[in-house]
């Protein structure tokens, strides 16, 4: 194998390793024999929310990342997968997401960002190209820690339909608004039933380990990838000092799951406006169920950022 292309094979393994809120695109799957119930999986459905109609998504500039890395190996180009994210119009031609939804770049990764629901034929432009913060890191420990700066801007190649609006950011003024304590609403492609991830047993309902010497998981199938929903009254637990990151809880089994990452966290203003304060990042479950709590990129915390992005782009 050529050392770009182990380069290329090192940069998809390290980006799927993640337990981040990416999902697969929607496909048939069966039930594992092996999966055994245990209090995890009891506790880890995400319910709660709704439906988020077309005019809702106009409104707020909510768009769907279909993001497929396809490797090149003697010739041949070898699709890896096709993955779901969500992001937000900020500008005409620019759309802010999850870092982590398209940090495994080369040149054969291809992202379409499709402009309405799937039930009704949404308007696709494909991505010109698309940067990510250079702070960002993630590191493959699938935990909360493990992820810094998951946040990306992406340029397309045409503009955005004229009836899409662009999401409304947090000024230092309107950013006081966000407390501990605040609710927010929530919106994402994810799926709308979880997966479910727990160890695998055996009937002594000890944990069978892999020939790595680590626990084995398996995983329920998961449905409705691809749909877009929004859960509102989501509550912040946790704001960190630089406002980089936002903490929502979801223990009463209601939020952000798989598909979701990129996705806005809106806060409403006392005026009755919706400001977008957060991008979806990562759950803090280390088996990568979303019953716990979800963090959140915050959007004024990387405001250099998103300043410096929008004028490389410009100047493109």
């Amino acid at each position: 194998m050529k050392k770009e292309t182990m380069k290329q094979a090192a940069a998809v393994l390290a980006l799927t390793a993640t337990a981040l809120f990416t999902s697969c695109a929607p496909q048939a799957q069966s039930t594992p024999s092996a999966y055994l119930n245990s209090n995890e999986t009891e506790n880890s459905n995400i319910v709660g929310g709704q439906l988020a109609d077309s005019n809702y998504q106009k409104s707020h500039g909510i768009v769907q990342l279909r993001v497929k890395k396809v490797l090149k190996f003697l010739g041949k180009q070898i699709t890896l997968s096709e993955a779901i994210c969500t992001g937000s119009l900020i500008t005409r031609d620019l759309v802010l997401t999850a870092a982590h939804c398209v940090s495994s770049k080369t040149s054969s990764d291809k992202v379409d960002v499709l402009f309405g629901l799937t039930d009704v034929k949404p308007t696709t432009i494909s991505a010109k190209d698309w940067i990510t913060n250079p702070a960002y890191v993630a590191n493959p420990k699938d935990d909360d820690k493990s992820v810094q700066n998951d946040i990306a801007i992406v340029k397309l190649s045409a503009a955005a339909p004229a009836d899409f609006q662009v999401a409304i950011l947090p000024t230092a003024e309107t950013i006081q608004q966000l407390l501990v304590g605040s609710k927010l609403t929530f919106a994402g492609f994810g799926i709308t039933t979880p997966i479910i991830r727990d160890y695998k047993k055996d009937q002594n309902g000890k944990p069978i380990l892999g020939k790595d010497g680590q626990p084995q998981v398996v995983e329920l199938p998961s449905e409705g990838s691809g749909t877009l929903r929004k859960v509102s009254d989501m509550v912040v637990t946790q704001i960190t000092s630089d406002e980089k990151e936002i903490t929502l809880d979801q223990k009463d089994l209601r939020g952000a799951c798989h598909g979701d990452s990129g996705g806005p966290a809106l806060l409403q203003l006392q005026n009755g406006t919706d400001i977008q304060v957060g991008v979806t990042s990562r759950g803090t479950n280390l088996l990568g169920n979303c019953n716990e709590s979800v963090i959140y990129t915050g959007v004024f915390g990387q405001q250099e950022f998103i300043t410096k992005a929008v004028a490389y782009f410009n100047k493109k």
